[in-house]
């Protein structure tokens, strides 16, 4: 079985972001790792819409292969 990759968009104090991960509670644990959970105030899986948000603002977009 393989295992496929998801994209989570985040927010912070500072903006938003994507993140890709194999499930949720992965993503949670590198975000929080990554940017301090008092700093984070959402988690959720991306939409299209949020992935063409960050695409638009010249944001990066992780790879999901």
């Amino acid at each position: 079985m393989s295992r496929k990759l998801t994209m989570y968009m985040f927010k912070t104090d500072m903006g938003i972001a994507l993140h890709a991960a194999y499930n949720s509670q992965q993503a949670k644990k590198e975000i929080f790792d990554e940017q301090g959970t008092a700093h984070v105030k959402l988690i959720k899986k991306a939409t299209e819409e949020d992935i063409a948000w960050i695409k638009s603002m010249n944001g990066y977009v992780p790879s999901l292969t």
